[in-house]
């Protein structure tokens, strides 16, 4: 379990440099493609095919990030667990 949590972590890490990189990360809406108010694992797998993986290194696992940020485990993201996923730094929250 822990070892997940770090493979998750580090993952984040990384695409939240990638983003540094590319510019400002993408918001909820931009990523919400059939607007029904909730992110599936084919909208989030997109946004890291997209952003991440870039430099050389291993691109994230879209599902180990999207079992991360699904905190209720429904199988979808909802805006408010897409804000409190985790950060860069280990913080939460913002946009």
């Amino acid at each position: 379990m822990i070892k997940r949590i770090t493979v998750a972590a580090l993952l984040l890490v990384v695409s939240q440099i990638t983003w540094a990189q590319r510019g400002a990360p993408p918001d909820f809406a931009s990523l919400d493609t059939d607007d029904n108010g909730s992110l599936d694992l084919e909208e989030v797998t997109a946004m890291f095919a997209a952003f991440g993986g870039r430099g050389g290194g291993q691109a994230p696992d879209p599902e180990e990030i999207f079992a991360s940020w699904d905190e209720n485990k429904d199988d979808s993201i909802s805006e408010e667990e897409f804000n409190n996923r985790p950060r860069m730094g280990g913080g939460r929250g913002g946009g």
